[in-house]
Parts: C-alpha cells; sequence; structure tokens
C-alpha cells in the first residue's frame, strides 16, 4: 500500500478551499446580476421601493404621504452614485423640483414654486451647502431676484433684475440678517454666477 505524501494531502486541502471560495463569491457575483426590487410596508402600503441592477442601487421611490403614489425618485449612475431626485411636494403626481449632483459637489436645483410645470427658482449648492439663488419666474429669461450665500448664510440680495442683466437695487447682510447700506447703483448680472465659479474649468 503506496504511503500518502503530506505535502500533496496538504496541498489537496488547500486547493479545496480555494476552489470552494472561488465558487462562493462566483455564486455571489451571479446573484447580484440582473434587477432585483425591495419594498418597505407601513400599515400594508408600500412607501419605498429600492430597485438593484447588477448589485448596484439603480432607483430609489418613496411615497411621503401613504397615498398610495409616489412622490419622491431618485436615480443613480451605473456604480451607484446618485445622479438627480425629483420630489413632487403638493402630491398631485407630477414633479415641481429637480435636484442634479454631480461628482465635484456642485448640485444644482431648480423648483416650481406656483406648481404650473415651470422651474422659478434656481439653486446652486456646494458640498449641500447652498451658494446662490436665482428667482425666473415662469420660464422667465433673466433673473429678478438674486441671493448670494456664504457658508450657507445670506450675504446679499440683488432685486429689480431687468432683460439686460442689470440689478436695481442691492442689499448686504451681516450674520444676524440686518441689512448692511442699500446700494442703488445698477448692477450687471452677467457677472460670474455661483454656478460659473464653482463649476470645474474647461
Amino acid at each position: 500500500m503506496k504511503k500518502l505524501d503530506m505535502g500533496q494531502v496538504g496541498f489537496g486541502i488547500l486547493s479545496g478551499i480555494v476552489v470552494g471560495i472561488l465558487l462562493c463569491l462566483l455564486y455571489q457575483w451571479t446573484g447580484n446580476l440582473g434587477t432585483k426590487t425591495h419594498y418597505h410596508y407601513i400599515r400594508g402600503k408600500v412607501d419605498k421601493e429600492w430597485v438593484y441592477r447588477n448589485g448596484y442601487l439603480a432607483e430609489f421611490f418613496e411615497d411621503r404621504n401613504l397615498d398610495g403614489k409616489f412622490d419622491r425618485w431618485d436615480y443613480f449612475d451605473a456604480y451607484g452614485e446618485m445622479i438627480n431626485s425629483e420630489f413632487d411636494n403638493n402630491f398631485d403626481g407630477k414633479p415641481d423640483e429637480w435636484w442634479t449632483y454631480s461628482r465635484n459637489g456642485t448640485d444644482t436645483l431648480q423648483k416650481d414654486n406656483d406648481f404650473n410645470g415651470i422651474p422659478d427658482e434656481f439653486c446652486v449648492y456646494k458640498n449641500r451647502i447652498i451658494q446662490q439663488m436665482d428667482m425666473k419666474p415662469n420660464g422667465s429669461k433673466f433673473t429678478t431676484t438674486r441671493e448670494i450665500f456664504q457658508n450657507g448664510v445670506l450675504t446679499e440680495i440683488l432685486r429689480g433684475g431687468d432683460s439686460n442683466g442689470n440689478f436695481k437695487e442691492e442689499v448686504h447682510y451681516d450674520p444676524f440678517f440686518n441689512p448692511i447700506p442699500i446700494n442703488f447703483t445698477p448692477i450687471s448680472s452677467n457677472a460670474p454666477t455661483a454656478f460659473q465659479l464653482l463649476s470645474p474649468s474647461k
């Protein structure tokens, strides 16, 4: 009877372990392929839904007022990074708030304040902190009011914007929202906006 070599036995055991690990990883990988949907329920109603594609979160939906219709929609790229969101804040089935996210931390918000389907408010955020807000009511081609922020605190408001890109009034504020002297000199809105300043140079 041939005596087994202990080195061969050890190699066989190690090979079996490696093959087992590889098969387990392969099973987990194939299990992540395709689309999978998960639900959360409140009082028998679906209030949240997560959609995964190939192991990454692709979509998230929420019914915030539990009326049976989703009123928040989040969308993600192929690697699970959020790229945009939509909200229905008056719960009429149509989005009235739109967010767009970027990898460099600059996010933009468009909001329909009178719920007529046309954005009125346009904001820029950096690292989730507001930088600037422009009011363009009902699809106006120019900004009527601009608010400028520093560290998330309102520091300046420009009012009376016209089609030539000028503002009639400029009001500065201290950190406690007390107005500092008003300047009525026309100010051009053609100066670089927060979005342009924060966007990476081409």
